[in-house]
């Protein structure tokens, strides 16, 4: 047999029969009378199909039953159009299934149509006088002798209800000679099973036993062919058939097709898609997959979590990595000894084919890191790749990418979604119900809607008879209409939970709720071994069972996913949020997840997952601390040899302790701090390790003024409370780390770390001070608000007296080897700073006579260091000193009657220092806007339009040597600020004309802006 990566190669332009072998679904149509088929229909549908599933999903396949029992809708139809459409609908739904077909028979015959419906839709005259179940049977089987057609005829024994009954003597006789024709036609396709009435249902021998077999047998024909497929193509042909049954649900959605199809063609390497859960991520992701394979572009679509192996980092990296030697012969070189190497290696050799590769994974956020982000993983992506990652906004990814957001549907695209769906099952909802499906608050999710189409399924013989108690004008499809749409108003809110709940009740309510619950609770899913050990350990009242677990994940496939190790998870977050919020026992199911974890190794997946994330549920800050603490010292074990597995899950460990760090709750944080203080010997790797994340978060673009803030006053904070001054000394002392990286993160100068015991005073209020200076500084940059700003100053005013305390305190900084980093040249570089942020901080809150006395301070400490070369980095004083300068224009422009010419001598000054100092820095139109600014008050027009014009020129060169989004809006600035002098000069119409160039420099500028910056929406109002 050829290999599906061969085909794949041969004809990259429909990628081979990886879409090809996706298109086709196994359908198996369901015939049978309807009153009294419910329980074998009920079966069929939730315990035989799933079994059949998790069979053919090994090859990439998927069961569906053609079930039509709830009626065909006939609304707005005659009797006789009516009657022809349901003959029809059954004729087209046995093409669509041949040849596979299920026939049940018990006493009843079925309704006969009128002869002439039957001609009408050209049966011939052998259909004439038929039951409706007996055409089926005929035309789908008998007619062509079909040898996948199975047939089971049910004997009953007992007190027999009524409906159950052969109808009279007539249909009686008519079905005897129609079970005698099928036994004498298929003897061996032919099986009777027995059945008990006991009074409140069905009771059968053997039944789903002997159907499973037989179907698997005659299925198994068909997906033999794929059984010579390695486990790399098995896992492609899954990845595909999933794509195609979210793609044949997926409604337009041009807009947003619009965006990602730009951004495929622009420069971006990876695309994020972002969206809240239910949004149709996984729906959209197909189609793209689906839409952009062609040509010369080969498309691989990889949905974390549907596969075992697709359930981590590492895992969708080894299958990335077989796509390219499978399909390409690629090997990985020597010293590449790592699977990241290896496929950014590969990427890299990717870059000379002469084909474009999509890559889309959907679900980054459900990946499992271990330590490591997916997009981190991408070193070098070449031109012609991309990656296209979908995942809901709390995922952020390692490093910036472009990213489109999903939103809620329109109307219209609403109408599409729901019926893609009702196109891609047998079992259609009516117009009405649809419409009340469409009429509902959260119908504007796709998943909803397919979620509360798939509860409309799912309706079983108690639904059934229900609508057959009130439907005593025996209206048919009406009262099913009728019946489902108050079904549908009376579904709550949490429409995943209550589905679960439903599957629950048909398996096996109180033990299986319960594993829901503690799969809920958790952060990445329970094993099989987990919950049996959960259930048996704390729920004496309720008995673990094997094969009820195995029918809820058999029947909840559509929504569970099998990671790597094992554990059962929901393929949807909205799932694990609704049955939380409904949960009237997760604070008791926690306590016995958080006893049970302890007694798993420490680096047992599960309790890598859920220990911290439950203990913070539980704000248990202790249990966070001894479990890391216990990993660090196993990880830093000397005499041993430690495992990859052990590092990992360090790395996982302090990755989760991130996201408590920038969580919004401050309380845990300050419980963990305050326990490592007081307990761990080993609180420098668990501070340092901290601050590294704290780092990493800004990188990734999550840093913010708020979050560090928190972070560092914490932690200062209750370390100098804790201790007290003379204890905090000898703390920071052992972490003088934290102050190193409270540098990093704000791109300043290192240091040296300090073990002279004399020095333990001054080393621990410098390293109180220093910190409170890096928070006034976070203040002045990131921050607007007044309030918050004047809390900046606080800081700031703190780090000075502690600095100047520091001052006064040196007398034995000259006796020491290390007197450089104290000496007051050091002291005096801390205060200058101080000066430039109370200065800046004063006027943003509008202080001008306090900003421009620390500002004048600040001039003088800056212009004494470079006088007196006390800094050996002069071109970063210049800096400062030309930023100083600007500032005191600025606030002398403040006064009632500013001093002009003074202005304007200060703003010279300062482009003089720029010009000759400042060849590394970006920002000389800082200098030229305020000199405009005072020639232009002063009234010396032409000499604000010459300046403004040179302004210009220089925003222009700008612009084009570092493209960003910043440097065009400052050259918009500066148009403005030019074109305003030149309408001010023109008195005589002789500038009009350059006034209405700088109108469109402007206005093209913003166009470009608002097409190239996804999520800007900028106008310049001249």
């Amino acid at each position: 047999m050829q290999n599906i990566s061969d085909i794949l190669i041969a004809d990259s332009a429909i990628n081979g029969l990886l879409k090809m072998w996706g298109i086709h679904m196994i359908k198996i149509f369901v015939s049978s009378t309807f009153k009294d088929m419910d329980y074998e229909r009920d079966i069929l549908h939730d315990e035989i199909v799933p079994e059949l599933n998790e069979y053919a999903s090994q090859y990439g396949e998927q069961v569906e039953l053609c079930d039509l029992r709830w009626g065909i809708d006939t609304t707005g139809y005659d009797e006789v159009e009516g009657s022809k459409k349901i003959l029809s609908v059954c004729l087209d739904e046995i093409e669509r299934c041949n040849p596979y077909m299920v026939v049940l028979l018990g006493n009843r015959y079925g309704w006969v149509p009128d002869k002439k419906y039957v001609s009408d839709i050209d049966l011939q005259a052998e259909y004439y006088d038929k039951s409706v179940t007996e055409l089926e049977i005929q035309y789908g089987a008998l007619a062509r002798n079909n040898p996948n057609a199975l047939f089971y005829f049910r004997e009953l024994d007992g007190i027999i209800p009524p409906e159950y009954e052969s109808e009279d003597t007539d249909s009686a006789s008519k079905l005897k000679r129609l079970k005698q024709r099928i036994k004498e036609l298929f003897p061996n396709q032919t099986y009777t099973y027995q059945a008990h009435w006991t009074g409140s249902g069905l009771k059968f021998d053997a039944f789903k036993e002997k159907v499973l077999f037989d179907i698997k047998e005659k299925i198994s024909d068909r997906l033999s062919q794929y059984k010579g497929l390695s486990l790399f193509d098995r896992e492609q042909r899954q990845h595909w058939n999933y794509a195609r049954q979210k793609y044949i649900q997926y409604g337009a959605r041009p807009d947003l097709e619009k965006l990602v199809n730009n951004g495929l063609n622009s420069n971006h390497r990876i695309l994020g898609i972002v969206g809240e859960p239910g949004m149709g991520k996984s729906t959209f992701i197909s189609q793209l997959a689906y839409n952009y394979g062609g040509n010369s572009t080969i498309v691989i679509p990889v949905f974390c979590g549907i596969t075992k192996n697709s359930s981590t980092v590492y895992g969708v990296i080894y299958y990335l990595n077989a796509f390219f030697e499978t399909n390409f012969g690629y090997m990985p070189d020597i010293q590449e000894r790592d699977s990241i190497s290896v496929l950014n290696s590969y990427l890299f050799r990717f870059g000379f084919e002469k084909r474009r590769l999509l890559i889309f994974i959907d679900g980054a956020d459900q990946l499992l890191q271990l330590g490591q982000d997916m997009v981190s993983a991408f070193r070098y992506i070449p031109s012609n790749i991309k990656f296209v990652l979908s995942y809901t906004p709390k995922y952020i990814p390692g490093r910036p990418i472009k990213q489109i957001m999903l939103k809620g549907m329109k109307e219209s695209e609403k109408k599409n979604v729901i019926d893609k769906i009702r196109e891609s099952v047998s079992n259609r909802l009516s117009d009405k119900v649809i419409q009340e499906i469409l009429n509902q608050n959260r119908s504007n999710e796709p998943l909803y809607l397919s979620i509360v189409y798939n509860i409309m399924m799912m309706l079983g013989h108690s639904d059934f008879e229900q609508i057959r108690a009130i439907d005593k004008l025996d209206n048919g499809m009406a009262a099913i209409n009728e019946y489902q749409i108050a079904y549908i108003r009376s579904l709550p809110q949490n429409v995943g939970a209550y589905l679960l709940s439903n599957i629950a009740m048909r398996i096996n309510e109180d033990f299986i709720q319960l594993a829901i619950d503690y799969i809920a609770l958790s952060s990445g899913g329970l094993r099989t071994s987990d919950i049996e050990n959960l259930v048996s350990i704390y729920h004496e009242n309720i008995k673990w069972s094997e094969l009820d677990m195995s029918r809820f994940v058999k029947l909840a496939k559509p929504y569970i996913l099998i990671r790597e190790d094992g554990r059962y998870d929901f393929m949807h977050k909205s799932f694990r949020t609704e049955v939380r919020e409904k949960c009237n026992r997760a604070e008791k199911l926690r306590i016995e997840m958080i006893e049970y974890f302890e007694t798993l190794p420490l680096d047992d997946t599960v309790r890598v997952a859920d220990t911290i994330s439950i203990a913070e549920e539980c704000e248990n800050a202790e249990m966070i601390c001894e479990y890391i603490n216990k990993t660090i010292d196993a990880v830093y074990q000397k005499d041993e040899q430690v495992s990859e597995s052990m590092y990992r899950t360090a790395q996982e460990l302090f990755s989760q302790l991130n996201d408590i760090v920038l969580a919004d709750d401050d309380s845990l944080m300050l419980q963990i701090v305050e326990y490592e203080i007081k307990n761990y010997e080993n609180t420098d790797d668990f501070l340092r390790y901290l601050n590294q994340q704290v780092i990493k978060s800004r990188k990734m673009n999550a840093f913010s003024l708020k979050k560090i803030n928190r972070f560092y006053q914490l932690l200062i904070k209750d370390v100098y409370d804790y201790f007290g001054l003379e204890g905090s000394t000898l703390f920071f002392r052992n972490n003088m780390r934290i102050i190193y990286y409270i540098y990093r993160l704000l791109g300043m100068f290192s240091y040296k770390e300090i073990w002279h015991k004399d020095m333990l005073i001054e080393t621990g209020i410098r390293a109180i001070s220093i910190s409170y200076m890096v928070l006034a500084r976070c203040y002045l940059n990131y921050c607007k608000n007044k309030k918050e700003l004047w809390q900046g100053i606080y800081y700031a005013e703190l780090a000075l007296s502690l600095f100047e305390k520091l001052g006064k305190n040196n007398s034995f900084f000259y006796e020491t080897r290390i007197a450089a980093m104290y000496s007051e040249k050091t002291n005096k570089a801390y205060i200058a700073e101080l000066y430039d942020i109370l200065g800046n901080l004063y006027m943003k809150v509008e202080d001008y006579r306090n900003a421009e006395n620390f500002i004048k301070k600040a001039v003088i400490e800056n212009f004494d260091k470079i006088k007196n070369g006390l800094d050996d980095n002069k071109e970063d004083i210049y800096h400062r000193l030309y930023e100083n300068y600007v500032s005191m224009c600025k606030l002398m422009l403040q006064h009632d009657q500013p001093d002009f010419d003074r202005i304007i001598k200060i703003g010279l000054k300062a482009k003089e220092i720029y010009i000759n100092h400042l060849s590394n820095y970006y920002d000389l139109f800082r200098s030229y806007f305020v000199i405009v600014k005072a020639y232009e008050e002063k009234g010396e027009l032409e000499q604000a339009g010459r300046t403004a014009a040179d302004n210009v020129n220089y925003c222009v060169k700008l612009s084009t040597d570092i493209p960003s989004l910043n440097n065009y809006m400052i050259l918009m600035r500066a148009y403005g600020n030019l074109a305003q002098i030149y309408k001010r000069l023109n008195d005589n119409g002789s500038l009009t004309e350059q006034i209405i160039e700088l109108k469109e420099k402007i206005s093209n500028i913003s166009q470009w802006i608002n097409n190239n910056y996804e999520g800007v929406d900028f106008s310049y109002e001249f």
